[in-house]
Parts: structure tokens; C-alpha cells; sequence
């Protein structure tokens, strides 16, 4: 494996090593980065940036040993995710939730699925406009595509989140 995530409930966060000091790895860009991307649609917080109250240590945890450890193994990109909050039942969400929940996490997963290529190339248009005089609001469908160069010659689908200017 060269990215994992282990999910957690709850509180909306996704948390990279090092649990047991909260401290920056030498892959910390890479890490936020990769964050950035697999939050881009759930807005969830980057876990390192939350402060000390709210952000308290562990006694390790298994994204630690996964990222830490390679003498017996490769280093693994393992970052933890709490998912949901307290309407969500604590760590049993109830049957209703678990399908928003899912859902919720599906772009962030695909990112995971992609591996660490993504993190150099995210599949994401950086600047990007819409010309608002061409749309008519809760009537028309936005469609997006896009065009990857890459030397996999793979296709991608492309998921966008539009804001309001007021957003």
C-alpha cells in the first residue's frame, strides 16, 4: 500500500502523523496536500492545524506506525479521518446517517484510491470562471469536463463543488 486511511468517528477532521506529539513529518506538504485534495468536496478540517486544546496528543496511533515504520515494510501515506458528529450518534451512526456519511467520503476515497501520483497532479482546474450570464440559477445543468495529460493515459471524473459569491 502507498496510501491508507482509517477511519474514526467523530468530529469532521482528518488527522495525518504524528499523533503522539502533533508535530510535522518530513512529508508534511505532501500530507497537507494530500488533505487539501480529499477535503476539497466534505470540508473537513486538517487535523494538524487545530489547536492544542482541541488537537491533544495520542499514544500513537496505527497512521503513525504506518507512515513511521520501514524497516519491514515501504512508508505508507496513512491518514486517519473522524467522520460525522455528534447528531451521528458518536461512534455508531444511526442507519439513516450512514448512507450521507458514505456519500460524504466518496471523493475522498477515490483520492486515496489514486494514490500519491495524485498529490503531484491533482485531478482538480486550479483557476477556473463561470460566466454568469449564461446560467439561469436551479433551472440549468452545469456539466464539466476535463482533459488529463499524463503518461498513464488514464480518464478521470471531474467533480466540482460551486459557490455562491455570498458563499
Amino acid at each position: 500500500f502507498s496510501v491508507a486511511s482509517n477511519y474514526h468517528t467523530y468530529w469532521d477532521v482528518l488527522f495525518p502523523p504524528w499523533a503522539y506529539n502533533n508535530t510535522h513529518t518530513p512529508d508534511s506538504t505532501t500530507f497537507n496536500c494530500l488533505i487539501k485534495l480529499a477535503t476539497a468536496l466534505n470540508g473537513y478540517i486538517n487535523g494538524l492545524f487545530l489547536p492544542p486544546a482541541e488537537n491533544y496528543p495520542s499514544n500513537g496511533d496505527v497512521c503513525d506506525w504506518m507512515y513511521g515504520e520501514t524497516n519491514e515494510k515501504n512508508r505508507i501515506m496513512a491518514v486517519l479521518p473522524e467522520v460525522g458528529g455528534e447528531n451521528d450518534g458518536g461512534s455508531w451512526p444511526p442507519p439513516e446517517n450512514i448512507f450521507p456519511l458514505a456519500e460524504e467520503n466518496r471523493y475522498a476515497n477515490l483520492v486515496y484510491a489514486w494514490g500519491p501520483g495524485v498529490i503531484e497532479n491533482p485531478p482538480y482546474i486550479k483557476n477556473g470562471s463561470l460566466n454568469l450570464n449564461y446560467c439561469r440559477p436551479l433551472i440549468d445543468t452545469l456539466r464539466l469536463s476535463g482533459v488529463e495529460n499524463n503518461p498513464d493515459n488514464h480518464t478521470s471524473n471531474v467533480y466540482a463543488q460551486l459557490l455562491s459569491q455570498n458563499d
